[in-house]
């Protein structure tokens, strides 16, 4: 498939038969393994560890950004585990 054909198609699944613009709402993104919805994450967490880091940061007293902050101005005080975790907490709330 060449850049036009792939550009023609974007119209179709868009419901877009203007030449010039393409309706990206409309349209289903798709990642490896499955489809996802434009707006969703594609991020998925197991189920079995939703949650942790929140439960740790209640455990610590503090909120789940302020223990994030926490854990990585001193992560040579924590597992490798939870070190990872308050990563993707800072980074998430972006």
């Amino acid at each position: 498939m060449n850049y036009v054909d792939l550009l023609n198609s974007i119209r179709q699944l868009s419901g877009n038969s203007d030449q010039n613009t393409i309706n990206l709402p409309n349209i289903w993104l798709y990642r490896k393994g499955g489809q996802i919805k434009k707006g969703e994450s594609g991020i998925h967490i197991k189920p079995e560890n939703k949650g942790k880091f929140t439960a740790k940061a209640n455990r610590a007293g503090k909120g789940v950004q302020e223990y994030a902050r926490h854990v990585l101005a001193n992560k040579e005080d924590f597992p490798s585990s939870t070190v990872k975790q308050a990563n993707f907490a800072r980074n998430a709330s972006k």
